[in-house]
């Protein structure tokens, strides 16, 4: 399946059996036939119930689009951005294909310093997400691939970087990885998201399993300060360090507020894997 895109001649050649549908469009593995190179390309259905609403929401998400492209030219943890195209209501973003094995695959033969490091390259990206006022809103295993450097070093590509709003709708992301307030009703502004999530995947890692919401951590009433019963990951496998159950516990709290920024966060993961103290501030 060919895509002309309007360009003289056929540019990217859809891999059909590689579509993979999502909430707003779908992803391809895709041929760029000018480059001979594989690319993945993103379609974005554009919403509105107008076209003057449509305009609107296009002209966001492609500034949007600049935004990412900006950050993955200040990190190699963010796929690169070829091209744009668009018509009217739909957004066609040609992206950087990116070998590997994702987090869900890798992490069950992952030793403790590389989960640890890995979670630090991600933070630098968040870094960046921070200083735009975004969040990746999507942070979980299947959304991260794990490559291998020629010199053999694995790093960590955060994939469906996608559209990512200062201001996010209830209920986005995906269950399990979802901080509370995504839940909760207002349109308020959300910073600490994806800190939330890098708590739940360290969760994962160390005690094994998924924490679940309503059993392994419970929503207070009237919106308290802290869970009304927090499950802590060393209780399910007492071999975890201390400092990085204190990690988590405070990356998952219940209060934005209370969780760490991601230059911080980054600072005590790279402590705790060196083995050296650090002054949680708490």
């Amino acid at each position: 399946m060919e895509l002309s895109y309007q360009l003289a001649k056929p540019r990217y050649a859809l891999i059909e059996e590689s579509k993979i549908e999502t909430n707003d469009g779908a992803v391809y593995l895709a041929q760029d036939l000018w480059l001979k190179r594989k690319v993945c390309v993103k379609l974005i259905n554009i919403p509105g119930d107008s076209p003057a609403v449509r305009k609107i929401n296009l002209q966001k998400a492609i500034k949007e689009v600049i935004i990412h492209s900006e950050i993955s030219l200040n990190s190699q943890h963010v796929p690169a951005i070829f091209d744009e195209i668009h018509t009217k209501d739909k957004l066609y973003i040609v992206m950087q294909w990116v070998e590997g094995e994702t987090l869900t695959k890798k992490m069950r033969n992952l030793k403790a310093p590389e989960m640890l490091y890995l979670m630090e390259e991600l933070c630098g990206v968040l870094q960046l997400l921070e200083k735009r006022n975004l969040n990746h809103r999507d942070i979980k295993p299947d959304n991260i691939k794990i490559v291998t450097t020629a010199a053999g070093k694995m790093e960590l590509i955060l994939l469906d970087f996608g559209i990512s709003l200062g201001l996010v709708s209830l209920g986005v992301g995906t269950k399990g990885y979802q901080a509370p307030e995504l839940l909760w009703k207002g349109n308020m502004k959300h910073d600490k998201l994806d800190i939330f999530a890098v708590g739940v995947m360290l969760y994962e890692f160390f005690a094994k399993k998924l924490p679940e919401p309503g059993i392994d951590y419970k929503t207070p009433a009237d919106r308290q300060k802290a869970w009304a019963a927090f499950t802590e990951p060393c209780i399910l496998n007492d071999k975890i360090p201390p400092a990085v159950n204190q990690l988590i516990v405070r990356c998952m709290s219940y209060q934005p507020a209370d969780r760490p920024k991601a230059k911080e966060l980054e600072q005590m993961l790279r402590h705790i894997r060196k083995g050296r103290p650090y002054n949680y501030g708490i």
